[in-house]
């Protein structure tokens, strides 16, 4: 996978948690994968970052809507 593929996969990334957490605000679910991402940016193997980078941000985002 090329960067833009890695690129517009995180930004469906975004999207899909945007939708799922619509209470909170962008710029927080942003931030989560972000920061997930930057976690993995140096993952030689490239392929499944987006998935992991959506599960990590998921369960941090889970953790703060619960309080």
């Amino acid at each position: 996978m090329d960067a833009n593929g890695e690129r517009e996969q995180l930004d469906q990334v975004t999207r899909r948690l945007g939708a799922r957490f619509q209470h909170l605000p962008a710029d927080v679910i942003t931030h989560a994968v972000t920061e997930s991402a930057a976690q993995l940016a140096a993952a030689t193997i490239r392929d499944f970052v987006p998935l992991l980078v959506e599960k990590q941000a998921r369960e941090w985002l889970e953790a703060q809507d619960r309080y």
